[in-house]
């Protein structure tokens, strides 16, 4: 049962999202997550609102 809890999101997201992964310095990620808890906002609010951005220049 606990495998199927979680099936039909992880379909949902198979289906309609991509995932992005990057290696960052350890250091560096440090203080980019310092900053964006201070900012109150999340990596991945940040990392979408980058791709919304970029698109929006370059289309």
């Amino acid at each position: 049962m606990e495998q199927d809890k979680y099936a039909a999101q992880k379909k949902y997201l198979s289906e309609s999202r991509k995932q992005l992964r990057v290696w960052v310095d350890a250091e560096k990620y440090a203080v980019f997550q310092d900053l964006v808890k201070k900012n109150e906002t999340s990596i991945y609010a940040l990392v979408n609102q980058f791709i919304d951005d970029y698109i929006r220049e370059n289309q």
